[in-house]
């Protein structure tokens, strides 16, 4: 962030040490603050909680940071390289130098993104492809760099005020690192958590590894959606390994899944800095004053990080990070009119259509804001020959993936639109299950009052995490609110707040309209918002009290979320790690979140494990055989083939080389309540064949699992599993 914001920098030092009165603090100084700031903040975020001595803590954040920080900064290494290459830097004496930067990062993440997916689905993607195409942009990166005279000036000072809001930025990600050094599996409550993570985003890249390709797989319906971020992760993971473990990226300790957490960190802190150039120079545009500017773009990229939201995808191996950061790196190429309008569009087009291959809902949730402002920024007779050429390369971009899930299931789009390409390899049925679970029940005013009004009904349910007004948007939504009425309410800012306003509606309408109105759909906003909030603080006479005055309210909300997170003990496991969980290390006692331990303790005979009602297979050491409630469910087709029939079941298992069952009966209960389960799967059934299998070899009672061996001899009795004694 320094070297970015420096370089903006257009008043000599001592206009900016006039500015505020406040002085100017060097860069070695800065450097040497912030340092401190960041070491203190690890320490602090180590300390909440039980979970052993804080020293080991802190020394257990570093030790894994350095075995797997290095895969992240290769892979951004290289795609900075080919962001330098492909964007020719500044052609124009008026370009802004951060612009361009926002522009380099977004083409090169976008490119190396693609290379990386379209390697995968070539099946080319190896241990060492990996590293020659990483290799390769870090190569063009430097010689770039070596050539660049820019680089040859020096950095220049800060003023203290902008030292003060990068300090608490650097504090929220000395948090982030710490909250990502946790295994998956521990945090966060509102992703159950991290359920999404364990059932395909780490899992997809395990069965690829395996595979030796990146494609599509019938018993995981998500490994059909583009997947861009995970083909990442398989990517990073290849770097030390042949990817043959069986564990894939759990192997090692869990190196693997280390760094696509810390990937997600990385992207989440570079959308805070682009934030803050996007900020900066949006209200240099207004006519602000470059000093107001500057703060005003701190402040917006400080405040992305200070989200409870950011904090949550951003430690996860979730995809929302490559959204946001991909968005506001668009939302650079679209403002910025010293470029060629059709240079514009196709930067545009490139960097949004990888959006969309990281989350296809960018489509419609991000996509509208950046081309609102892209067409704003244009003349109008050019707006058609724009829709045009932007469309065309943003089908260009998604091709590999369009053509991979064509050939896999004769639906480009599968499961989507199956009326019109075709149902594939599912039934109407299963169609209808997942349209319904990934919809909404209510009318339009249901819809619009979850926008903005909790469910005070909802506090065990999953619509208290839905909206705006969700506490994981901490304070942030209301500060872009703020802005955008100052927009709006200055004539020489009202046109451009009129089209901010005009694009988070477009995206609202689709929230409202085509999603199951879930408050992390609306992350890809938090961009926008932060870069609102930064103006709502700094563009008036009270921005030396409402700037500190809402840096701390966020500092705090933040602070009381996260300290509540797994029962006030977010890390509990930080010590333990992945080991624990893959059995790699000793633990002592196999309690709820240690089931994995306990399965790969004992299922350790070469037969594969069957997860029924479970799809969270990322630790299990052995061959695992898994569905995701909306795939076809391998019991489920047997008890259709030989009705009340188990020991044909258990026959059939056998054969297929199945030796273990992980029956997890809670999670059975739940999709037989909504509706989304095999019909053939119920509680009653499933309990009825778990007699033909004996007594359990583990149970874990709280959340009604347990592991049965399919030839019913008993290793260890427990207690019994709920439905038993029945």
């Amino acid at each position: 962030m320094v070297r970015v914001q420096s370089e903006q920098m257009q008043a000599s030092t001592e206009s900016q040490s006039g500015a505020d009165g406040r002085g100017v603090v060097g860069p070695m100084r800065v450097g040497a603050i912030w340092g401190g700031v960041l070491v203190a903040a690890v320490v602090a975020s180590a300390a909440i909680g039980e979970g052993g001595s804080v020293l080991v803590r802190v020394a257990t954040v570093v030790e894994i940071l350095t075995g797997s920080g290095w895969m992240v900064l290769v892979y951004l290494l290289g795609a900075w390289g080919y962001g330098r290459v492909m964007w020719f830097g500044r052609r124009h004496g008026g370009d802004d130098r951060g612009v361009v930067w926002v522009a380099r990062l977004g083409i090169g993440v976008s490119v190396m993104l693609s290379a990386t997916h379209l390697m995968g689905v070539m099946g080319i993607l190896n241990s060492i492809s990996a590293w020659v195409v990483s290799g390769i942009g870090i190569g063009l990166g430097l010689v770039g760099v070596v050539r660049d005279q820019a680089t040859a000036q020096r950095l220049g000072g800060l003023d203290r005020s902008l030292v003060m809001v990068g300090s608490v930025g650097v504090a929220a990600v000395g948090l982030m690192v710490v909250m990502a050094s946790n295994p998956a599996g521990v945090l966060w409550d509102s992703e159950f958590r991290g359920f999404d993570s364990l059932s395909y985003h780490l899992e997809l890249p395990r069965a690829w590894m395996e595979a030796g390709r990146v494609w599509p797989v019938d018993w995981n319906v998500y490994s059909y959606l583009p997947s861009y971020i995970e083909a990442a992760y398989m990517h990073m993971g290849l770097y030390a390994s042949d990817g043959q473990s069986g564990l894939g990226l759990a192997g090692d300790g869990g190196r693997g899944i280390y760094a696509a957490q810390y990937l997600s960190v990385a992207m989440s802190v570079l959308s805070a800095v682009v934030c803050g150039v996007v900020g900066r120079r949006a209200c240099e545009r207004f006519g602000v004053e470059t000093r107001v500017a500057r703060v005003a773009g701190w402040v917006g990229g400080v405040l992305v990080l200070l989200t409870p939201w950011v904090v949550v995808v951003g430690t996860l191996s979730y995809n929302e990070s490559a959204v946001v950061l991909l968005t506001m790196c668009a939302f650079g190429i679209a403002m910025s009119s010293e470029w060629g309008v059709v240079r514009r569009v196709v930067g545009v087009a490139v960097v949004m259509g990888v959006a969309c291959g990281c989350k296809p809902t960018a489509l419609f949730l991000a996509a509208p804001m950046v081309g609102v402002v892209l067409l704003a920024n244009a003349e109008r007779k050019q707006w058609a020959r724009m829709v045009v050429v932007g469309s065309v390369v943003g089908v260009v971009v998604l091709l590999p993936w369009l053509i991979r899930n064509e050939i896999a299931s004769g639906n480009p789009v599968f499961p989507q639109l199956s009326g019109f390409f075709g149902e594939g390899h599912w039934s109407g049925r299963q169609h209808d299950v997942y349209a319904s679970a990934h919809s909404f029940d209510g009318g339009v005013v249901d819809r619009v009052k979850l926008l903005v009004i909790p469910d005070a009904s909802g506090a065990t349910h999953v619509s208290r995490f839905r909206g705006l007004t969700n506490a994981q948007w901490g304070l942030t939504a209301g500060f872009g609110l703020i802005g955008l009425l100052v927009l709006l309410g200055q004539r020489r800012t009202h046109r451009a707040g009129f089209v901010v306003a005009v694009g988070i509606g477009m995206v609202l309408v689709a929230w409202l309209g085509l999603t199951h109105v879930q408050s992390r759909f609306l992350v890809p906003m938090v961009g926008v918002l932060g870069v609102l909030g930064g103006i709502g603080l700094a563009m008036t006479g009270m921005r030396r009290v409402l700037v500190p005055v809402g840096l701390l309210g966020s500092v705090v909300w933040l602070g009381v979320w996260v300290t509540g997170q797994a029962g006030g003990h977010p890390n509990r496991m930080l010590v333990a790690g992945i080991g624990a969980y893959t059995g790699e290390l000793n633990a002592v006692g196999f309690d709820e979140v240690l089931w994995w331990n306990g399965v790969n303790s004992v299922a350790d005979d070469g037969r594969a494990v069957y997860l029924v009602g479970d799809a969270t297979p990322s630790y299990v050491r052995s061959e695992v055989v898994y569905n995701t409630v909306y795939d076809d469910w391998l019991i489920g087709g047997l008890m259709r083939a030989f009705p009340d029939d188990p020991l044909a079941w258990n026959q059939e298992l056998a054969q297929r080389g199945i030796g273990w069952a992980v029956v997890s009966l809670g999670e059975i209960e739940r999709y037989e309540r909504s509706g989304w389960g095999d019909p053939e799967v119920s509680a009653e059934a499933v309990v009825a064949w778990t007699r033909s299998l004996g007594d359990p070899v583990m149970v874990w009672g709280e959340s009604g699992r347990a592991l049965f061996r399919l030839d019913g001899t008993t290793i260890i009795g427990r207690q019994t599993m709920r439905g038993d004694d029945e």
